[in-house]
This record gives C-alpha cells, structure tokens and sequence, in this order.
C-alpha cells in the first residue's frame, strides 16, 4: 500500500503573449481565435488541460504540442497565442515571463496537488522528514520567487499539512 502526503496546491493560469488581451471584453471569445499552444497528452499536464477545456466547452484547434514549459511558452510568445499552465512550471520558464501576460483563467478553475508518495511502513520517518523539508523549501524559496515573479498571484501556490 501506498501513502501520499500532500506537498502543495497550485492552480492552472491562463499565460498569453505579452498584449494579446490587452482591452479585450471577451477573454473566452479571444481564447477561440488566437493559436492553443497545448502541453502534450502524453503527460499528465496535457490530458488535465485538455480534459479541463473539454469540461468548459472551450473549443480551440489544436496546433502545437509540447512536453516541456519552456518550449510552451516560447511558442505561446512567438505564436501570440495563449496556454494554460501553473506556478512552478512558469517558475520552470522564467525567462520567457517578460514575454507573456498571466491572468486568471476566465471559466471554471482547476488546479493540481503535489504529492509525496511513499510506501506504507517503509523508510521509517524518512518521507515525513523528505515531505517536510520539502514544504519549507517551497515557503521559503518557491513561493517568494513565483510572488515577485507574478505579484498579482502571490498566494497562488498553497503549502499544504498533512
């Protein structure tokens, strides 16, 4: 049997090209038109994506695929298009920050749950020890980073207790 001890909650934000919503009254009506720059469905951010917007009935073609959020968002910022994504995979692409705007998503949210999995009675108090060294650095070092990286979402990422 398995045990999982929570780490963290983080929600998924709408990233678009620097501008691309700028005076915008329509933000889902916008989403539509300009290119969906996906995460693959072959990892798990990319079937919670497309699963989410099947879910909201936001229907977008489907041109781009990646695996990787640097890959994502440079092309999210090259396309002008738009992508859904989280906190620590834009903390994953920092770089590219300058060159997109992170809003809320405009529909139903959704978000993800950080996990430490370990099997039970095994390691001893090893993955208590891991887990809780593991939520301090995300307080201390993850959280303070994304905050003034995106101020407007400064308590996006939530530090959960077992």
């Amino acid at each position: 049997a398995f045990r999982a001890i929570p780490i963290l909650r983080e929600p998924f934000l709408l990233v678009a090209a620097k501008g691309a919503f700028k005076d915008c009254a329509n933000v889902r009506a916008r989403m539509e038109e300009l290119p969906f720059v996906q995460y693959s469905e072959a990892i798990p951010i990319g079937q919670t994506v497309s699963g989410h917007l099947t879910r909201v009935r936001l229907n977008v073609a489907r041109r781009f695929a990646f695996e990787a959020t640097r890959s994502v968002l440079a092309m999210v910022a090259h396309a002008g298009g738009w992508t859904m994504t989280t906190p620590l995979n834009l903390l994953d692409a920092e770089r590219f920050l300058p060159l997109v705007d992170v809003m809320q998503l405009p529909f139903a949210r959704v978000g993800r749950r950080v996990n430490l999995i370990a099997r039970s009675g095994e390691l001893g108090h090893l993955p208590d020890d891991l887990a809780r060294d593991c939520r301090r650095m995300v307080r201390d070092h993850i959280v303070p980073r994304f905050a003034a990286l995106a101020p407007a979402f400064a308590d996006a990422i939530e530090v959960l207790e077992e």
